[in-house]
């Protein structure tokens, strides 16, 4: 497969990107989203971009080439652990409106896409602090009007709260992977993903942090091989950029080190690492 762009990160000016509503897919080319605006500029309602119904939010952008990414995958995952991936080629003409591109059951949400290659690893992270890491190839080809099959199975009260991808080309290269959880009160860390056996999808995992008061609910989980620098950013729009490095390799169980500081009435609210 050709190369990805790395997740988070922003792509060429003629790549485009994908925008996705709870289970509706819509496209527009990254150019329409320019002129770039500073830092502490509103930008537009992404209503000005794709027409969405009254009530619908996005749930997750994906940016990508069409001319180098020909027997990719979008790998869908839900707040419930659901998933699915579909040949990226039966989102080759997508109207203004949306098409639809997973059939949700009542109460759930569409939460990430990824592009996969059919060969990488998937890891999915729980808020609570469960991880489970299995192949993608468990997880079978699917139309777009298909609901999907479980990726992990998650305790009474817990969702996923992220999924990074091994992708089969660092596997190659035998680069070493590493997991990146971040917490809503400001706290992250580093673990080497050989910490996290392979096992069969569905399971509900192994733990992978420990959540408390102190840190509150695991937000976000990547994996990373060759990022060196982190972006977190707040609910309330404060923003901190870190090197990778200065986030403390630790093992499963840990809790991990405050990497912002978070005012009160605030939140961690995502991460993009480059």
């Amino acid at each position: 497969m050709s190369s990805l762009p790395p997740e988070g990160a922003a792509a060429p000016a003629d790549w485009q990107s994908q925008i996705r509503g709870p289970g509706w897919p819509g496209i527009t080319p990254l150019a329409g989203l320019k002129p770039v605006a500073s830092r502490t500029a509103k930008g537009k309602a992404i209503h000005n971009f794709l027409e969405l119904s009254s009530g619908e939010n996005v749930s997750a952008i994906v940016a990508y080439n069409p001319k180098v990414v020909k027997g990719s995958y979008l790998l869908m995952i839900t707040k419930d652990g659901i998933m699915k991936k579909t040949p990226i080629e039966g989102f080759g003409n997508i109207r203004r409106t949306g098409i639809i591109a997973i059939n949700l059951k009542k109460g759930d949400l569409l939460g990430w896409v990824r592009l996969s290659g059919g060969k990488d690893e998937v890891v999915l992270t729980t808020e609570k602090g469960q991880s489970i890491r299995f192949k993608e190839s468990q997880i079978r080809s699917m139309g777009r009007t298909a609901a999907g099959i479980r990726g992990m199975k998650l305790k009474q009260g817990d969702r996923i709260a992220g999924c990074g991808l091994l992708l089969e080309s660092a596997k190659t290269e035998n680069k070493a992977a590493e997991l990146l959880v971040v917490m809503e009160n400001g706290f992250g860390k580093r673990t080497p993903l050989k910490e996290y056996k392979l096992q069969n999808r569905g399971g509900s995992g192994v733990r992978t942090a420990n959540i408390t008061s102190k840190t509150g609910l695991l937000i976000n989980a990547q994996v990373i091989v060759d990022q060196t620098e982190i972006f977190a950013l707040s609910a309330k729009g404060q923003i901190i950029r870190v090197p990778l490095d200065s986030v403390r390799k630790t093992g499963r169980s840990a809790q991990g080190v405050r990497i912002m500081n978070v005012k009160n009435g605030d939140r961690l609210a995502a991460i993009v690492v480059i």
